[in-house]
């Protein structure tokens, strides 16, 4: 699947907004902002990389969840900041423009 870069960045900063409450979502909007930067393979390997060691370090914040007593629904706490993660996990392709 094939995503534009500024359609991938302009949806997570909505769902982040400009100043994220959490260091976790201003962590995560930091490397949404990097990805215009990607120009070639390398650069984009890297760039995985920033998302897989923020994912590593902040998983259990992303899947930390809210249970009702009554109901025994649950929600996930941070769900905008999940919502853009999953987001940018999902598999797409970049083709680089030299």
């Amino acid at each position: 699947m094939q995503r534009c870069i500024v359609r991938i960045q302009r949806e997570c900063r909505s769902w982040l907004t400009l100043r994220p409450q959490s260091k976790e979502g201003l962590q995560l909007l930091q490397i949404v902002n990097h990805l215009h930067l990607v120009a070639n393979e390398y650069r984009y390997q890297l760039w995985l990389r920033q998302i897989y060691d923020w994912h590593e370090e902040h998983k259990d914040y992303i899947n930390e969840k809210s249970r009702n007593p009554v109901s025994g629904r649950y929600w996930y706490k941070h769900k905008m900041v999940r919502k853009s993660f999953i987001y940018i996990k999902m598999p797409f392709q970049i083709c680089f423009i030299i």
